[in-house]
């Protein structure tokens, strides 16, 4: 699932829960009917909790009945919560940053004819980073003429892209392979920390730490390390050259 129909699902979610928040009480009830019949083969008696004058760790407003009790405390909240946790978590800034995938030649293929309002979706949000604002759509016309070449990944589009004929599409795409599709990378630098800073190594230095750090986040990558002995040295000469005792 790509992130422009998670988009579309994630609305439907919102809608669906709209629609049981403002049809509460049926929807409470039948749910509270079937708690009460997986209660009963279980010999549970559905009750109220005791309602305190100061109570900080519940909610805890009145009702005559269980079922009203729940129904405020519980199915309410939990709807209200959940709603607000996703307006908040999901805005519409977080997807326009993404409509941009569209300049792909792959998904573009996929998208068309919506291809082109996404992109200028983007290019409006991002409109700053955009050097020639005036000829982007005389870009489009002739981006979605291709070749037989048709990269699937910003990578390989980066890749192949003519940046002096392309100089906004470049632009774009120099824009997108930057936008982090997750935060993980920031928490695995995080999590790193602890591994690096521990009590042992409690007076280290910013910058020893900084290499350290980037060290253990990219410890995949191969590294010349005799280069990199030789560029220590280069940047820190010593004034007396020791002998080889070898």
């Amino acid at each position: 699932m790509d992130l422009l129909k998670a988009k579309d699902e994630l609305a439907l979610l919102k809608s669906v829960l709209e629609d049981m928040s403002t049809d509460i009480d049926n929807r409470h009830h039948n749910l509270y009917q079937e708690a009460v019949t997986i209660a009963r083969q279980v010999a549970v008696q559905p009750e109220m909790p005791r309602i305190a004058q100061r109570q900080m760790h519940r909610n805890n407003a009145p009702a005559a009945t269980p079922e009203g009790y729940f129904k405020i405390n519980l199915t309410r909240v939990f709807l209200d919560h959940v709603l607000q946790q996703l307006n908040i978590r999901f805005q519409d800034d977080v997807f326009v940053c993404y409509k941009g995938i569209s300049i792909i030649p792959s998904v573009l293929l996929a998208t068309d004819p919506a291809w082109k309002a996404n992109v200028l979706e983007f290019c409006n949000h991002y409109r700053q980073d955009i050097p020639n604002y005036a000829g982007l759509q005389a870009e489009l016309l002739l981006w979605e003429r291709l070749g037989d070449i048709i990269p699937d990944s910003l990578e390989a589009t980066l890749k192949d892209i003519d940046k002096d004929a392309y100089v906004n599409i470049y632009s774009m795409l120099k824009v997108l392979i930057t936008i982090p599709i997750s935060s993980a990378s920031c928490e695995r630098s995080i999590s790193s920390l602890r591994n690096l800073k521990n009590y042992l190594r409690n007076t280290m230095t910013q910058d020893r730490l900084n290499g350290l750090a980037l060290m253990h986040a990219h410890r995949d990558m191969d590294f010349d390390l005799e280069r990199i002995i030789d560029l220590f040295a280069e940047l820190h000469p010593r004034r007396m050259r020791m002998a080889n005792i070898l």
